[in-house]
């Protein structure tokens, strides 16, 4: 098995441009060029420019260091659609009067409102919620709770031909 030559990395770090000051250790031990190479790599993945930090994950993985002026301060790339998954409507209108006009109708007819949460999925995450009105029983679905509720909320508006004002 041989040994991580750490002498060497820091050489390489230097002449790649990543640390601008020659690494200060006691040549020939392994454990103060160990211990100089990690206080380096921590300091420049803490407080290191972006550049620094690809030029130092690029070394690391024994590739070719990139220069600067190849673009090492690009924009990163767009970021892509989610899985084919569009937002609904329904997700992003408000939809809390809903939930406000029934809770309102409920309290003044003295029923009960009973809500029963299901999660159909974790990732991305998927809620459902069955809220029963007087033996009714009306679903919503969508990304969070709440919004399940209030979908829940509108579906049961819709059905007993509530109006919002």
């Amino acid at each position: 098995m041989t040994r991580f030559n750490y002498e060497e990395f820091l050489k390489d770090l230097y002449d790649n441009g990543i640390i601008t000051e020659p690494a200060e250790y006691e040549a020939g031990e392994p454990k103060s060029a160990e211990s100089c190479m990690f206080r380096l790599i921590g300091k420049i993945m803490r407080t290191g420019t972006p550049a620094q930090k690809r030029a130092l994950l690029a070394t690391m993985s024994g590739k070719p260091a990139p220069r600067v002026e190849e673009g090492l301060d690009l924009v990163p790339a767009a970021p892509t659609p989610t899985q084919g998954l569009k937002r609904k409507h329904d997700e992003v209108e408000d939809l809390a009067p809903y939930s406000i006009l029934l809770n309102e109708y409920a309290s003044q007819a003295g029923v009960l409102l009973r809500f029963d949460y299901t999660t159909m999925a974790t990732s991305p995450p998927r809620f459902r919620c069955r809220m029963t009105l007087e033996n009714e029983t009306y679903t919503g679905e969508a990304r969070n709770k709440k919004a399940a509720k209030q979908i829940a909320c509108r579906n049961a508006c819709v059905a007993l031909n509530f109006e919002l004002k």
